[in-house]
This record gives C-alpha cells, structure tokens and sequence, in this order.
C-alpha cells in the first residue's frame, strides 16, 4: 500500500518516512511543495513527489494511486492565508479516488497549549488559547465535515514531541542549562509527551489493524512522568537533574494558573488590563493569554496588509525588548505545561514504547554534542 505523507521535509514527516519505509507491505510517497525539498528523498531512493496541494486536479493526477495520507502539513502565512491553505488542503486530499485512510496530525494546543485544567478543556469541547492551536482545531472540525464514510479517518492530537532535532527536547535542554529553572512536584505529574518514534509506530499500526475511526490522543504508552522525561534528557547529556520546587510554592504557582484559566476572556482581560495598569510596563499587558486571544480574531478579520504591519511592528519591539533585558538576571519560574492535567478522552493504546531505550540515547547523545557546539 502507497501512503502519502504531507509535511515530508518537516522534523515528524521525515521521521514517519523513515520508518514506514522499514515496512514490507507499505511504500512511504513523500509529499513536497518544490523541487528543493524532493532532492534529497530522491537521492535516497523514496518515492518523492512536487504536488500543489490546494489544487485538486493536481492532487488526484499525482496522489491517485496512494491508498493512505498522512497529513503532517500546516501552512504559514497570515492568518487568513494559512487557514484558507490548510483547509484546502485536507479537503483535496479527502477526495482521492481510492483514499482508504487519512491521518492527520494535530496536537495538544487544542486543549490549550499553556495549561489544561481537567474539567474545563473537555475531549469534545476543547479550549485552545493560541493561534497553533484553534488552526488546528478548525483543520479537525473540516475534516470530520468532508472525510467520505468509505475512509477510515483518524486524527492524532500529539503531546508535546520529543527527541532529536524536536523543538520540544531543545526547550528542555535550555531549561535544564538554566540555574534557575526548577521542577514542580519532583516530577510526579504525567507529562503529555511523545517520542517522535512513538508516533510512527502508532500510526504503522492503525495502517496494519484499524481501529474506529475518530480523535485520538497520543503521548507515550505507557505516559510518562516530567521526571522521566526529564531523567532520559539528562541521561543522554550528561546534564544534572533539575532541582525541585518547594510543595507550597508549587502548590501556589498551580493555583494562580487554575484560577486564571477558570475566567472567562471578558473577565481575563479585565484583570489583567487592571494589573497592567496598576504595575505597569506594558509588557505584562501585551503577553497575557487573553490579551492575545483578542489580537488573534482581531487579525483574523483585518486586511492582510494591516496583519504583516503588525507583525513586522511587534518582532522589531520584541527584539529591541530582548536585548534590554539581556543583562537582567530574572528568576524562571517553572512554565505552564509541568503543572498541566493529562490529556482528556480517548488515547491511541496501539503501541507501547517499544524503541530500544539504549540505542536512541546514544543517538540522542550523539545530537546533543553536535547542537551544543553549534
């Protein structure tokens, strides 16, 4: 079976390649936007494809004989572009002719991606607070309106991605190079992560024996820990264990956020207008959650030109901002995801974290040598 994957080039795409290309009874197409891309597929004998996803001719002239997509394609742009593009593209690739399965990758930014409070961002009600995450999860309501009853569907909300390469272990390793980083509840709370090997082999699963079609969440099976994910990184770097924070700071860093995310955004944005005025710089002000939720859905609506202005605008702030503030040696408090709840709903329990521990660490380490010297 043919299995197109979108997103070929990207750091979870070309892994996913990777690895379906290990498998007999799959041949993995990998999926480009230009020429740049292909070449390097091409010179290591995948089966590369340029193919202009927003049009449907050229979707099904070159995609026809591919039984499976996997979509790990998001689009950049402006707002409006980016939805308009990704929208697109998944209605096109739902109209293959002989399409029997389409995954598409999404993420746990749909729950929020700053905290998710159990109760509040429910399975089928969830609550994104940033940009990444309502796209996602206006892909998610698209797909499910236009997938076809004759295609398994199955869209995989991934936990915060980690490995080589991945953004996700890059943040760790700065926090875990940081002094004043520490770690809440010694690292008890299961953590919402995923290896990016994990991933592949979930979804080579549902491809071998499918499951109902539906959403799914994927983390690491069995979940792991903050102190496990943690341990790993320091294993394969060399790097110390961070410290933990005192229970009854952690518990009050933990309330503050529980609260904050229980308002609504007329009332978040009260207070928190109401704190900027009252401390003062406006930097406060322009960082909240809520302050930023309207900036959203007010660019969704502005011309385009005004968008790229803004943006234009705030990067040249938040660099000069950046480097005032290099020579402050300000304390980090722990960030949102390690006093996060799990995932709510339905998981992706197809696999178990079956990579040999050993072998990716020293590929882990191996990587780690190479970017710490970059």
């Amino acid at each position: 079976m043919k299995v197109a994957v979108t997103g070929a080039g990207g750091q979870i795409g070309s892994i996913i390649i990777e690895e379906i290309g290990k498998v007999a009874e799959l041949t993995p197409v990998a999926i480009f936007r230009n020429r740049i891309g292909s070449a390097l597929y091409e010179s290591n004998n995948f089966d590369s494809r340029i193919v202009d996803l927003e049009n449907l001719q050229d979707c099904i002239d070159k995609l026809s004989d591919c039984e499976a997509v996997i979509n790990c394609a998001i689009a950049s742009g402006t707002y409006k572009e980016a939805r308009l593009t990704n929208v697109s593209m998944v209605k096109n690739l739902l109209k293959l002719p002989n399409l029997k399965y389409f995954m598409h990758l999404s993420t746990v930014a749909v729950y929020g991606d700053a905290f998710i409070v159990n109760g509040l961002n429910t399975y089928d009600d969830p609550r994104p607070n940033r940009s990444y995450g309502k796209e996602k999860l206006h892909v998610e309501t698209e797909i499910i309106k236009n997938v076809s009853n004759k295609t398994s569907f199955y869209i995989l909300r991934l936990g915060h991605v980690y490995g080589c390469e991945m953004a996700f272990s890059k943040a760790i390793l700065s926090f875990l190079t940081d002094k004043n980083f520490r770690i809440p509840y010694q690292g008890e709370k299961l953590s919402n992560t995923v290896y990016v090997g994990n991933i592949a082999s979930g979804i080579i699963n549902l491809l071998k024996d499918s499951i109902p079609s539906g959403i799914y969440n994927l983390s690491d099976n069995p979940h792991l820990t903050w102190a496990e994910i943690f341990s790993w990184h320091c294993t394969a770097t060399g790097l110390p264990m961070p410290k933990a924070i005192d229970t009854n700071e952690a518990d009050r860093i933990n309330m503050n956020y529980r609260n904050y995310y229980k308002k609504s955004l007329a009332s978040s944005v009260f207070m928190d207008f109401s704190k900027w005025i009252g401390s003062l710089p406006y930097l406060n002000l322009l960082k909240s959650d809520s302050f930023q939720r309207i900036a959203y859905f007010s660019l969704i609506i502005m011309p385009d030109f005004f968008e790229k202005w803004v943006r234009k605008r705030y990067a040249k702030w938040s660099a000069q901002k950046s480097v005032s503030l290099l020579s402050l040696n300000k304390t980090i408090t722990s960030p949102f995801w390690l006093f996060s709840d799990s995932m709510p709903g339905k998981y992706l329990l197809n696999f178990t974290n079956n990579f040999d521990s050993n072998a990716i660490t020293v590929k882990m380490k191996k990587w780690y040598e190479n970017y710490k010297n970059f």
